[in-house]
């Protein structure tokens, strides 16, 4: 990790995001259960009957689609607050901004909505 920083564009900073998270997934793995680590780079199969291994590494996949979604999370998040200051809050789908100018595009008077 070299501490530079993230790219500025949505595909790199994706990529960058992923790399991170599963460098440091691997870190994590080879630290806390370091007979996993294998199977879970597709190097090594699981041995057959070896259910506790079997176990861990599901665990371990459940971890790792977790982080991904959090991940997931944070790049649409950061792509709302680019859009919010580039564009202004009234362009931010959902927001309270954005439903209130396209209600006075129609013309609704802030009566309407009041009630």
């Amino acid at each position: 990790m070299t501490g530079a920083p993230l790219g500025t564009g949505d595909a790199d900073y994706t990529e960058q995001i992923i790399q991170l998270l599963e460098a440091l997934f691997h870190d994590v793995i080879s630290v806390r259960n370091p007979e996993i680590d294998p199977v879970l780079k597709g190097k090594q199969s699981i041995p057959e009957g070896d259910r506790n291994l079997l176990l861990r590494t599901l665990q371990a996949h459940g971890v790792w689609f977790r982080l991904l979604s959090i991940a997931e999370q944070n790049l649409v998040m950061r792509s709302l607050r680019h859009t919010e200051t580039e564009r202004g809050p009234e362009h931010v789908p959902g927001t309270f901004a954005n439903v209130f100018t396209q209600a006075a595009k129609t013309g609704m008077t802030a009566d309407q909505i009041q009630t």
